[in-house]
């Protein structure tokens, strides 16, 4: 997953952001500008408000965001949310509160529930294809009854091409959605982490699980 964390320009950090790197890659915006500019290029799973971002610009930037997109998940961090700027929020285009007091599994297990619940998100889960079961929300994939491990960026990359099957996707969108560094990462980076999902795929099965699509991308078949 890709989220984008807006914090006030005098951050501190907070221990639940910081610890979603474990779960994917976390942008980090301290400016309201700069923020609508990365939603617009950028296919972020969800916009995070960081808990210790001032309630008046909280409001004003899910309005902006709202205004040109309805469809990004928008998370608002809290301690001891105000009843009445919570429905504000609520209002202004604020999907869902979680507590910043709350662990990064437990914050990954609320969001990733919340996606998969939103009318927005038709992804079932665990998502089975060909044999295999993948759960997102679980973090595992099993061939029938036999767990299949793989590395945490294999498991990132095979995780969006799930989520994304029947879509092909393309070399930049997989870099830029799985790696801090997107297009800066060495060029053969994703060509291998491709090559060792497959090697492990084909331990369980002689099935094409990932196909490449020459000169563009990648994509599993539906």
């Amino acid at each position: 997953m890709r989220f984008l964390l807006v914090v006030p320009q005098d951050f501190q950090g907070e221990p639940v952001p910081g610890m979603l790197h474990k779960y994917g890659v976390c942008d980090i915006s301290s400016d309201p500008k700069e923020t609508v500019f990365l939603c617009d290029c950028n296919e972020y799973d969800a916009l995070i408000l960081s808990a210790s971002l001032e309630f008046e610009d909280c409001e004003s930037l899910c309005r902006e965001i709202r205004g040109q997109n309805d469809n990004l998940p928008i998370v608002r961090l809290s301690t001891k949310p105000n009843y009445e700027e919570k429905i504000k929020l609520l209002n202004s285009g604020v999907d869902i509160y979680i507590s910043s007091a709350v662990g990064a599994e437990e914050f990954y297990a609320e969001l990733s529930v919340f996606l998969r619940r939103n009318n927005r998100s038709k992804i079932q889960d665990p998502i089975t294809f060909k044999g295999f079961s993948f759960s997102i929300l679980n973090r595992t994939l099993f061939y029938g009854k036999e767990p299949v491990f793989l590395r945490r960026k294999e498991y990132e990359l095979l995780e969006y091409l799930f989520i994304n099957i029947g879509k092909v996707l393309s070399k930049e969108t997989l870099l830029e959605h799985i790696w801090e560094d997107g297009l800066d990462v060495e060029s053969n980076t994703l060509e291998v982490h491709i090559r060792n999902i497959r090697n492990k795929l084909k331990q369980y099965t002689s099935e094409e699980i990932i196909r490449t699509i020459k000169g563009f991308g990648y994509i599993i078949p539906a």
